[in-house]
């Protein structure tokens, strides 16, 4: 168990839980998160733990900036504490993250990031490493769940020796990798509560940043000469061809180097990758007389190198990005054709005398909305409502409505997007706009967006699809689920619509989106209102909630089917499938979870209630 306090003990444990283990043994007093694939399992772990360890203050907080001010309250308060988020997030966190490293933390502050190389989850491919060059505190890479463990332990520390935050970079591999932990102790105290006021370095003022600004300077400058004897910083000197690896991606190198049986190879494996130890790097460069720079995405290190070579007037050839990419993850096939490439003199021997093993070639396929997710029922709604309207749409379960045969998504750009846009398509076009967003990223950042359509009175009609949970990363709860962050009832749900008619929204609806012939009329009269924007909440609980997984499968009448397809071409559902034999479809009752949205949506009642099986 994650919580046990048994040094030595070896557990098998994904990196992410490696990130809350790691926490446990600083002594962690504050750990809060707004989920975000990759890293999702950080918040969801402390969420689990929190109760049975009673000894840290957990929260799902409705954005990552909210999130970041909590623990750097935490901090303030002599707490250790701890915020997680997906890179994306930084961006939503970006503003009191950049302000606060002038006055700087108290306790240690850690912010563990999931990057996503490849956008398995996500929209853009950013490098984390570029807030802590434009923030200047630190970054570390683990290269294994052992080291995610240990680093993050560290990392309290080295925070509260610069009075800096301290970014733990994972990418999606190394927080979805697992591997052996071997545990060390959790300490019985935590950090009493003490907050000292101090407004030069907690009130971040015009005049109180002009005083604090070179202290920043001068304390990012000791940081600089401490990562030099950094124990994260592993070199070893051998041959004239080098290489520079960041945390994971040393692992392909040396996967690289063993197949190939290179072993007269200088290699520098750097764990804290922003600051980087400046002179460790020259005494690399001067040893070799050719290095190759291994770093996903952005070229921050082989910039950084070649800069140092030039002050320094070190004649050596540097490669980076222009044999490796500066997209998409890496792995040790990229690593090892950028190795062979570089190499002054290709060896001799090959790895065993074959290839590299060729990854898995799976035949495509779309991602789909699960069978009875009530945001089908929605789409289709809007779309039978008026096909020619405009769709901003927002980040979640729903935003996979673009996916044909919907194609209820034209526009998707960042988490509250879909409000901010679509109010200013009302303005600029004749069309008629459906802006839909989910209940969690409505708390996350489209309240302000909400204020704003308002305010300026556009005609947008706003769908908030609720299906009370924050469903994609992994049903969390948010504030209008009825759940607090630890799971327990509460009594007062933060309701969507009341904050609407709060505000002075005059069309407010509240729909069951399973009831599609109802939802089509509520969306048609919502188009004819033009007076400011309109909000529908369309409230149907995810599918895959405890509760709601499993019904009696509807079944079908196949002397009164026409043979129209609608149900299988146009609303889509996998549960439904068509026979080309029979001329019908079949339902897979597997997938079916009787909702009987399909019901409403068959023109001829082939689509009828099930019976128990």
């Amino acid at each position: 168990m994650l919580l046990d306090n048994k040094p030595g003990l070896v557990e098998l444990l994904m990196g992410n839980q490696a990130v809350v283990r790691g926490a446990l043994e600083a002594g962690v007093g504050v750990a809060c998160t707004y989920p975000g694939t990759p890293a999702s399992e950080i918040g969801d772990t402390f969420a689990k733990y929190s109760i049975a360890a009673n000894s840290y203050y957990w929260e799902y907080a409705t954005n990552e900036k909210v999130a970041f001010e909590t623990a750097l309250a935490g901090s303030w308060s002599n707490l250790r504490s701890i915020v997680s988020m997906k890179h994306v997030g930084i961006n939503v966190a970006a503003d009191a993250l950049l302000s606060m490293t002038y006055g700087g933390s108290v306790a240690g502050l850690v912010l563990a990031v999931g990057d996503d190389p490849s956008c398995f989850s996500s929209q853009n491919e950013q490098d984390s490493r570029n807030y802590a060059r434009f923030g200047m505190f630190p970054c570390m890479e683990p290269s294994s769940p052992q080291e995610t463990k240990d680093m993050v332990k560290d990392a309290f520390a080295l925070s509260e020796s610069f009075r800096l935050p301290v970014m733990i970079r994972q990418t999606t591999r190394s927080a979805h990798c697992s591997g052996n932990v071997e545990y060390g102790p959790i300490p019985e105290q935590r950090n009493e509560v003490v907050f000292t006021k101090d407004k030069l370095h907690k009130a971040v003022l015009p005049s109180h940043a002009y005083q604090l600004h070179p202290d920043l300077i001068a304390r990012f400058q000791s940081l600089r000469d401490f990562i030099c004897d950094s124990p994260w910083t592993r070199m070893s000197l051998k041959g004239p061809f080098g290489i520079i690896a960041n945390g994971l991606t040393g692992n392909y190198v040396k996967e690289s180097l063993h197949y190939e049986n290179l072993e007269d190879i200088s290699f520098l494996h750097l764990g804290i990758t922003y600051p980087l130890p400046e002179k460790s790097l020259l005494t690399f460069i001067q040893h070799c007389d050719t290095v190759l720079v291994v770093e996903e995405l952005d070229p921050i290190t082989e910039e950084t190198l070649k800069r140092i070579a030039f002050d320094n007037n070190v004649q050596v050839k540097i490669h980076g990005k222009d044999v490796l990419p500066s997209t998409y993850e890496f792995n040790t096939r990229i690593i090892h054709d950028a190795i062979m490439n570089t190499l002054p003199k290709t060896p001799t021997i090959s790895f065993k005398g074959e290839s590299l093993p060729e990854a898995s070639k799976m035949p495509p396929r779309f991602p789909v909305l699960c069978p009875g997710c009530p945001h089908r029922s929605t789409f289709y709604a809007i779309r039978k409502a008026d096909p020619k309207g405009i769709y901003p749409s927002d980040i979640g379960c729903y935003t996979l409505g673009i996916q044909p045969p919907l194609n209820a998504v034209d526009t998707c750009v960042c988490m509250g997007a879909s409000i901010g846009v679509g109010s200013a398509l009302a303005h600029f076009n004749k069309e008629n706009v459906f802006a839909t967003i989910g209940d969690s990223t409505f708390f996350h950042t489209g309240l302000p967006a909400l204020v704003n359509a308002l305010w300026n009175k556009s005609n947008v009609n706003i769908i908030l699809v609720d299906n009370s949970i924050t469903a994609m990363t992994g049903q969390q709860p948010n504030p209008s689920c009825g759940l607090n962050s630890v799971f327990e009832k509460i009594e007062t749900p933060i309701y969507p619509e009341k904050i609407a008619e709060a505000m002075g929204v005059q069309f407010i609806r509240v729909i069951n989106p399973l009831k599609i012939k109802e939802s089509i009329e509520v969306f048609k009269e919502a188009a004819a209102f033009k007076d400011g924007p309109s909000f529908i909440v369309s409230r149907a609980p995810c599918c895959m909630l405890k509760g709601f997984q499993k019904k009696t499968p509807v079944s079908i009448d196949t002397k009164a089917c026409i043979g129209c397809k609608i149900c299988t071409s146009k609303f889509s559902c996998p549960a439904l499938i068509w026979d080309e034999t029979t001329k019908h479809p079949i339902v897979d009752h597997d997938l079916c979870n009787g909702c009987e949205a399909c019901i409403e949506v068959c023109p001829s009642g082939a689509i009828v209630e099930g019976k128990e099986q």
